[in-house]
């Protein structure tokens, strides 16, 4: 193995770690000491890879956002998990910073689940592409403020109601699209 293959699997090992960390104990346990801890590797090899918690912490969220965008979901899954996601990444500074990406790779997941099952050109319609970017954008925003303590409810609730809100947008788009006749 090159010196470079090793650094990047070192890498890898700390992104599994900060992963499995923010998921199962949360931000606050996401530490360079924690997260060396995990990995298994000192915190020499850490600074090779990442100059601070911080850069971490980005690198952490654009894998999130990057594993939401390539994932080939079910409806529940889409919704739940990635509204779940976003709930996950406990840090409104993080959030804030890759918000647009995350929203962005989230819509394009939803329109490709949109695709799937209802055939290519579904939601190719700007219209319904505008609904999806508002309802996860307004998704978004509502996390934000569980985040920042604006809105006060369960992680659970805040995952519960932007997967409806989004289902019942959906639902809407694809009445319009599909009408019955009467």
């Amino acid at each position: 193995m090159t010196a470079d293959q090793r650094r990047e699997e070192r890498r890898n090992k700390f992104l599994d770690a900060g992963l499995d960390i923010l998921r199962n104990d949360g931000l606050a346990k996401v530490t360079v000491v924690g997260v060396c801890a995990k990995a298994g590797v000192t915190d020499r090899y850490f600074y090779e890879s990442f100059d601070s918690r911080d850069v971490l912490l980005d690198a952490l969220f654009d894998k999130l956002a990057a594993d939401a965008a390539g994932k080939n979901a079910t409806i529940d899954e889409l919704t739940a998990g990635g509204f779940g996601r976003i709930a996950d990444v406990q840090a409104g500074e993080v959030l804030m910073r890759h918000r647009s990406a995350l929203t962005r790779a989230l819509a394009e997941q939803t329109a490709q689940f949109a695709h799937m099952i209802l055939g290519q050109g579904a939601f190719n319609t700007a219209q319904a592409r505008t609904a999806i970017r508002f309802s996860l954008g307004g998704a978004v925003e509502t996390v934000t403020g569980w985040i920042d303590g604006t809105l006060d409810t369960t992680r659970e609730q805040v995952v519960e109601t932007c997967t409806d809100l989004l289902m019942a947008a959906g639902t809407v788009q694809l009445a319009k699209l599909h009408p019955t006749s009467s």
